[in-house]
């Protein structure tokens, strides 16, 4: 489940709603999602046999085939774990959209950077409000169409006319085509 925007993170549009079935189920306790997006812990209720839990994680991952770790991946991934730190359940994942919103932003940021000049303060300025739109459609939802507009109004908000004119006929030739806003 990793991020095919920000590849050194999970996927959250992914990983959420499994994490959240897994958790639904009443042998499970507690799911969880490696910073990755490479492993998924499970914390259950009461001691299952490997090849139900193997069973009930299948059902909700459906594709591709489930492997419980063993050796020294699982004792490496339980010192991650118990560590406590870039392991997320549930709600607690939107963190990393969060953080695909701010490599999205610069990507974008960059784009726009070649199509006109920006002072480094006003750039620092389009990199904060395009990462919190960016966050907003990641962990809120809403269609291409709107981010796309509130990314624009952005633009119109902190640019010159003419600035948003070139970016605006970029955009209708396919410059942006690229760039995730899913």
């Amino acid at each position: 489940m990793v991020c095919p925007a920000a590849p050194l993170i999970g996927c959250v549009s992914a990983a959420k709603p499994i994490l959240l079935e897994l958790e639904r189920d009443p042998h499970v306790s507690e799911a969880w999602l490696n910073r990755p997006g490479t492993n998924i812990a499970v914390i259950w209720k009461e001691h299952i046999s490997p090849r139900k839990r193997a069973r009930i994680v299948q059902a909700v991952l459906g594709e591709p085939t489930v492997r419980e770790l063993k050796g020294d991946a699982r004792a490496q991934a339980l010192k991650t774990f118990l560590a406590g730190r870039d392991w997320y359940r549930g709600a607690e994942v939107d963190r990393l959209s969060e953080e695909e919103a701010a490599i999205n932003a610069a990507r974008l940021l960059r784009k726009i950077r070649e199509l006109i000049s920006l002072t480094e303060a006003k750039a620092g300025t389009l990199q904060h409000e395009f990462t919190a739109v960016l966050a907003h459609k990641l962990t809120q939802g809403g269609s291409r169409e709107e981010t796309e507009a509130a990314l624009m109004k952005v633009c119109q908000e902190h640019l010159e006319e003419k600035d948003v004119a070139t970016l605006h006929t970029a955009y209708e030739n396919g410059a942006f085509s690229h760039l995730p806003t899913r």
